[in-house]
């Protein structure tokens, strides 16, 4: 069991100190900053990693304690979500001495700043991370979007987070008596401790941003499911209850990967975020996994909560009480039966679910912030974009339509295919950040949506430039931070570019050239919009797009012998002719696949969510013109759906609702 309530809070000098035991040989110092990267603003981002480095390489520097004796500290400066937590240990009169380097560093400011930050973790939780605690340098994290000029802006972070000047509460941890006080003589700001109003057992799935619903992953990275409490032993047991909810679940499911949980203090909250391998599942058995994950049935057993109860136990430990202060949360340390199963019933409110794009929320978990639009509108496309990988990073085809924009990027391997596409709210921008030396974008608005784009790579792109750029107009400046190898990857992709645009050009032909420079006219694309359908017909029927592609969805059954209520239909897909539009491949009205059609039912208030049928599935592909395919598509669905309907959205923008029996 950790060490919890044993320390002593002392007033000195202005300075908030709390006495704990020594554990081991030698003494420490934690200094804790109630400033984390859940504060750290986009107009500051990649300051605080910056300021953290230098600090660590400044107080690792030898020290002099008396007589020319040197001490070497054993130093490490972390920038948490909710906190900066600086620790020193070492001999006394080092830890002491490292103490007085600490408060004067914080006086002049004279860090390192050329210090090499190491490179964060890719992070997999941007959308979910805005929805509980908006755009930040927490929801941000290693995504690598930095400020031009974060090295200048460090000073003023100093300042900002400087014990001395109070702006932000601190609290010094030490476990010897004869530290208490050291290196910070000059007067701090008083005592910042208070009475704890907030008490630690409150239901936050009454709070927006913590209320149990959907949050839609712009890419498959195989996040699950995140969870929020107060910060609290109980909440700790709670997560850890279902942290075992999950892991058997998942082997009762089959799923060929191990879960992964991480937690952490965000604010005054405990976050807790569940992933599943790397990429993910594929879309149906992520909804599946999903749909089996939120089925809580039963209660924990008693052995269950007494091994997540002895799990708390251990976390508890000497800085819980200065971490509660930081928090402002009043400590709690009831971890009977009845506490921590309160605290897993309220915890089950907050669950967040993570849905891969073109996935219905499942019932009972809306979406917590709508989907965008799927309109199409101006359109710009690459110049023969080579096969290469960097392609699934850089969009071939954009467009822009009421504020929202649309990127597509192609498979790897493939120029026939596309990933989902990636939409971003224009209106909402929150990041607009740039990469210098190719004039490529990362786009990220308030909701989380992140897009690249490269308009570079796009023919007739300084168009889309000058939109990007209207629609940044007043965002603080950043830059992608990606390094050597991006850089130089991005150069080739320049070159390519280049010499593909030239081939382009040169095939235009020389007299157009000629002529045009004598009329002194600039070419211009005349842009034509694919001729599309919007058509409601009973189930049965069948609809004909302008192409003259013919569809025909009939055969509702409800599957027997499933342990789901699965409804199911027979599709006829016949092609017909090519396109020739801007705005659609010129295969679009000939490409069919599952991810097309969609069940609604309840007068739409219900989605039903696509499954995997192995034998007879409809298959993924670009039908031959003259060509008919046949297969079938299957959803779940909660209760009759007589009142549902079918909807099929073709990559055109072709849109055809068949009306259930």
């Amino acid at each position: 069991m950790g060490a919890v309530m044993n320390g002593e809070w002392i007033d000195y000098n202005g300075y908030d100190w709390y006495l704990t035991e020594r554990v081991g040989a030698g003494a420490s110092a934690i200094i804790l900053i109630d400033y984390g990267t859940v504060d750290e603003p986009t107009e500051q981002l990649g300051v605080l990693p910056l300021f953290a480095e230098a600090l660590r390489l400044a107080l690792a520097r030898p020290v002099e304690t008396g007589s020319g004796q040197a001490g070497y500290p054993e130093v490490e400066v972390q920038a948490h979500p909710s906190n900066i937590r600086i620790e020193i240990s070492g001999e006394s009169d080092t830890v002491e001495a490292a103490l007085g380097r600490l408060a004067q560093l914080f006086e002049t400011g004279d860090l390192p700043l050329e210090a090499q930050v190491p490179e964060p973790e890719e992070d997999r939780w941007l959308e979910d991370r805005a929805a509980r605690t908006g755009i930040n340098g927490y929801s941000l994290s290693g995504k690598e979007l930095i400020h031009p000029g974060r090295q200048a802006l460090v000073p003023q972070l100093m300042r900002h987070l400087s014990p001395a000047a109070g702006a932000c509460r601190t609290v010094i941890v030490v476990d010897d008596r004869t530290l208490v006080g050291a290196g910070f003589t000059r007067p701090g700001p008083g005592s910042q401790r208070r009475p704890h109003p907030q008490p630690a057992q409150i239901d936050l799935g009454a709070d927006p941003r913590h209320r149990a619903g959907s949050v839609r992953a712009c890419y498959p990275t195989g996040a699950l499911m995140s969870a929020a409490a107060p910060y609290a032993p109980q909440s700790v047991a709670a997560f850890h209850l279902l942290a075992g909810h999950v892991t058997e679940t998942m082997r009762g499911s089959g799923v060929p990967h191990a879960p992964a949980f991480s937690m952490a203090a965000v604010g005054d909250r405990l976050i807790l975020e569940v992933s599943v391998g790397e990429g993910g599942l594929e879309d149906a058995d992520h909804v599946q996994l999903l749909e089996r994950l939120v089925r809580f049935d039963t209660l924990p057993s008693d052995a269950s909560v007494a091994a997540a109860t002895d799990q708390a136990q251990d976390w508890l430990g000497p800085l819980y009480e200065p971490m509660c202060h930081l928090t402002d949360t009043a400590p709690d340390l009831d971890l009977s039966t009845a506490a921590v199963l309160a605290a897993y019933r309220a915890l089950a409110r907050t669950i967040h679910l993570i849905i891969p794009p073109r996935v219905a929320p499942l019932n009972g978990y809306p979406l917590l912030v709508d989907d965008l639009p799927a309109g199409v509108g101006r359109t710009w496309r690459t110049w023969n974009a080579p096969k290469e990988e960097q392609w699934t990073f850089i969009p071939s085809k954009v467009s822009v339509h009421k504020g929202v924009l649309t990127a597509w990027r192609r498979r790897v391997g493939t120029t026939r295919k596309y990933l989902p596409p990636l939409r971003t709210d224009l209106n909402n921008l929150a990041v607009k950040a740039s990469h210098k030396p190719t004039g490529a974008y990362v786009l990220v608005d308030t909701a989380g949506r992140l897009t690249p784009v490269h308009p570079g790579a796009l023919r007739g792109g300084a168009a889309l430039r000058k939109r990007i750029e209207q629609a940044g107009q007043g965002l603080p400046p950043t830059i992608l931070n990606y390094g050597d190898v991006f850089d130089t990857k991005m150069e080739e992709v320049g070159q390519q570019l280049k010499f593909r645009r030239a081939i382009r050009l040169f095939q235009v032909g020389f007299v157009v050239a000629v002529v045009l420079a004598i009329l002194g006219v600039i070419g211009y694309q005349v842009l034509t919009r694919a001729e599309t359908a919007t058509v409601s017909i009973p189930l049965g029927e069948t609809a004909t797009l302008p192409n003259g592609t013919t569809v025909r969805v009939y055969d509702q059954q409800l599957e027997p012998d499933t342990t789901e209520q699965v409804y199911t239909y027979s599709v006829d897909f016949c092609a017909g002719e090519d396109i020739s539009a801007s705005n659609a491949e010129s295969y679009a009205q000939r490409y069919v696949s599952t991810g097309l059609f969609g069940l609604r039912y309840n007068n739409e208030q219900s989605w039903g969510f696509p499954v995997r049928l192995w034998e007879g599935g409809l298959e993924e592909q670009v039908v031959p013109t003259g060509e008919c395919v046949t297969g079938r598509i299957g959803f779940t669905a909660n209760g009759e759906v007589s009142d549902g309907v079918v909807r099929m959205t073709t990559e055109a923008g072709d849109e055809v609702t068949w009306t259930t029996p």
